[in-house]
């Protein structure tokens, strides 16, 4: 199996290659497809020469301290760090505490980033929210979607 990308804009969707270098970033939204998205980028990052960045928003909840989250900021990070080798790739792990994932995604990202989100199957789930909200703030986002060999 191969990754096709897939650039969303608000509205539609369409294939498109991609020319101007800048950072890129990976969110983890679900553990089942990110790795899907890990393989992606990675070829992408490789053909701009950028820096991949593995971003996940760890939400805690309002009884607790937004500095201290249920599972170790540690634990979390070391887990990623697998994934990234699990799957070739290798970068930067960057953990946003958070009380609202979507709102700190936002927050986190430098002007214009590229953005790559495993493709999910459903069109009206958290994934496309948030694509439809970053590239109205302008950022390129792709969706990494698993393509089966003919």
């Amino acid at each position: 199996m191969g990754q096709r990308l897939t650039e969303q804009h608000p509205g539609r969707t369409q294939q498109s290659p991609i020319c101007d270098p800048g950072p890129l970033h990976i969110f983890v939204l679900d553990g089942a497809n990110t790795a899907a998205a890990i393989s992606a980028a990675r070829t992408l990052a490789r053909g701009l020469n950028a820096e991949l960045t593995l971003l996940a928003a760890v939400e805690v909840p309002l009884p607790l301290n937004l500095d201290e989250p249920p599972v170790s900021i540690a634990f979390q990070e070391n887990r990623l760090r697998e994934l990234l080798a699990r799957n070739d790739a290798s970068g930067r792990v960057d953990l946003v505490l958070c009380r609202d994932k979507s709102t700190a995604i936002v927050q986190a990202l430098p002007p214009e980033s590229i953005v790559v989100l495993a493709d999910p199957k459903r069109w009206f789930g958290t994934a496309h929210k948030l694509a439809k909200t970053l590239s109205r703030q302008g950022h390129k986002v792709f969706f990494a979607e698993q393509v089966k060999p003919s």
